[in-house]
């Protein structure tokens, strides 16, 4: 497996950090100019493969953290050797691999689910890298605010210390020498971040 290059934008950050309500409001502004390229906008995997689908509900009939991220990352895994970049597309990708990578090193007292190494020569490279943080107060103020989707968002939203650390750890996994921006979402509305990111996007792409 190689690294992948891909058109478009990967939003990143831990449980309760709002990707989702940022990834919308850039895929609303993406989509609005009269001839907009199309727009792929996909959560977690890039691929539909089957296996990389099979993988993933399996990991959600689990209630433990260290067998779900085992399913994960074997879906994880699939998904770098199947996806395949939309031509003419941009892509806006909610997740991908440095959540995958952060919470197998963060949360398994240090056994190794996947090789590291090999999850970083296979990993996806886009036009542009969003790691999205915020503040401890914002973490618990959208986490009272959302009930939990999995034992880790229970988990995170129970010990607002671990949380803080797990974002402080995938922080510095964010690739130094790639075009990343970490962007911190504390008191800035969504419609702020996402023209924060899009300038950034055609910062990049001006420059590639």
């Amino acid at each position: 497996m190689a690294i992948v290059n891909v058109p478009g934008i990967a939003i990143e950050g831990v449980d309760y950090i709002g990707k989702t309500t940022v990834a919308e409001a850039i895929l609303r502004r993406l989509t609005v100019p009269p001839g907009a390229p199309t727009v792929v906008y996909r959560k977690c995997y890039m691929s539909a493969a089957p296996l990389v689908r099979f993988l993933d509900e399996r990991a959600r009939l689990s209630d433990d953290l260290e067998t779900r991220d085992w399913y994960y990352t074997a879906a994880l895994m699939i998904d770098l050797q199947t996806l395949a970049p939309v031509p003419g597309a941009i892509h806006l990708q909610e997740r991908h691999w440095l959540t995958q990578l952060g919470r197998n090193a963060f949360f398994h007292g240090g056994k190794e689910i996947y090789p590291s190494e090999r999850i970083l020569a296979a990993r996806t490279v886009f036009d542009l890298g969003v790691m999205l943080t915020s503040d401890l107060a914002t973490k618990q103020e959208r986490a009272r605010g959302r009930l939990p989707g999995s034992p880790r968002d229970s988990l995170l939203a129970s010990d607002p210390r671990l949380h803080q650390a797990y974002e402080d750890f995938v922080v510095g996994l964010v690739p130094r020498n790639e075009p990343w921006i970490v962007v911190d979402t504390t008191n800035r509305s969504p419609e702020a971040v996402a023209s924060i990111i899009l300038d950034a996007y055609a910062t990049a792409r001006s420059a590639a």
